[in-house]
């Protein structure tokens, strides 16, 4: 097993190497012009030569991405060509994006999970229509139109909410009295509730596993809630509420609320894998093993879970894993129409400068992100399929 999924990390390294060397070489084809062109209007073409030189921009193209991909092999995202180092620009801007994608892309999942494994196992039409319209129509929203109507009836109740938390109107204020910076109290929000996310994904794995009803319907509330009392007892409570539900004295009451932007994105998420384990499970509940399961005797719940889920959640996981993709695309746009700031904010505004060595390290982080969840759904398979952990280790 080890050696199958090294194998797969291999090939995996080397495929990004090529493809990063693939979007440079485009880049610098098609964008229109490069970050030393500005300092050729004017009449300053001594200027704008010498900054070419500088940058490196007069070497050949094959030579300077062979450049790029031997730096990135070695763990080098480069310079950018303001003069900051690449890792530190994408730093300030990927706790957004985790806070959002992980958080919100796992409880996606454990909703779309449940709701289409309990449609699938009530009889009842109305109960599995309801669910499957439900999810079709919300999977399906447009990024746009979603945030736009969460922004337009979440004004007044996010004015409610931030009264209720003892927080003033205005976000400026609670900034104003602290020493602590956003980029410290949003990574250890990020790092804090997604942490306690995944202590609460394999508390309910392993509930269910044991038929642990109460662990399992605890599991997420109990784990998030410890997060966010450590991040309280750390001295950043406020400044991590305030951080969740932003608000300004006006018409941008939200914007900028990582809050919002994973509840849009939870709402985009869940609906297919709530449709696809819905299908599944109904295949799954005429095969002969669930037959031969109740005639042993085996409760309703333990089949439904321990048995069916375990074999149709298999095309799920293939199929969340390969919209990866679509997912970040509704991610970015959701990013974008809330100004939240994460890494969408950063890469078109690196490509409206032609910063090219920022919008390369951004697409490097984003395949980092994928090559891992390959690896993980690599990992889940094995472990819910014993013919690929078979197959694996011959």
């Amino acid at each position: 097993m080890t050696v199958y999924l090294l194998r797969r990390l291999g090939w995996a390294v080397v495929t990004l190497l090529i493809f990063v060397a693939v979007v440079f070489v485009g880049l610098q084809l098609l964008l229109p012009f490069d970050f030393s062109t500005q300092f050729a209007f004017g009449g300053r073409g001594d200027d704008y030569y010498a900054m070419r030189e500088s940058l490196g921009l007069d070497r050949p193209l094959l030579a300077r991405a062979g450049l790029y991909v031997l730096g990135l092999a070695q763990g080098d995202l480069g310079m950018s060509y303001t003069g900051e180092p690449v890792a530190a620009i994408i730093g300030r801007s990927l706790p957004f994006t985790i806070l959002v994608f992980a958080v919100g892309g796992i409880l996606a999942y454990v909703l779309g999970e449940w709701l289409g494994r309990v449609a699938a196992w009530h009889r009842s039409r109305a109960v599995g229509s309801a669910t499957t319209t439900a999810s079709v129509l919300l999977s399906t929203t447009f990024p746009p139109l979603l945030v736009f109507v969460m922004t337009y009836f979440l004004t007044m109740p996010f004015y409610e909410l931030r009264f209720a938390l003892g927080l003033p109107s205005d976000s400026l204020e609670v900034w104003r009295s602290t020493y602590l910076t956003q980029l410290q109290v949003l990574t250890l929000v990020a790092v804090s509730v997604l942490g306690a996310v995944i202590v609460a994904f394999a508390l309910r794995a392993y509930a269910r596993r044991w038929d642990l009803r109460l662990l399992a319907a605890l599991a997420l509330p109990v784990t998030v809630t410890a997060a966010l009392i450590g991040v309280a007892l750390t001295g950043a409570g406020t400044e991590a509420l305030d951080l969740m539900f932003r608000g300004t004295a006006g018409v941008n009451v939200g914007r900028g609320s990582p809050f919002l932007a994973m509840i849009a994105f939870i709402i985009l998420g869940f609906g297919e894998v709530a449709i696809l384990m819905r299908t599944g499970m109904a295949e799954e509940s005429s095969e002969d093993y669930v037959k031969t399961a109740f005639a042993k005797g085996l409760p309703g719940r333990v089949v439904r879970d321990r048995h069916v889920a375990r074999n149709a959640m298999l095309p799920v996981l293939t199929r969340l894993f390969v919209g990866i993709p679509y997912i970040l695309t509704a991610l970015i746009i959701i990013e974008q129409q809330l100004e939240v700031g994460g890494l969408s904010q950063t890469f078109f505004e690196a490509v409206g400068t032609a910063d090219t060595p920022v919008v390369l390290g951004v697409v490097v982080v984003v395949g980092i992100i994928g090559l891992v969840l390959r690896l993980l759904m690599d990992i889940l398979v094995a472990v819910l399929d014993p013919r690929v952990r078979t197959a694996a280790m011959a």
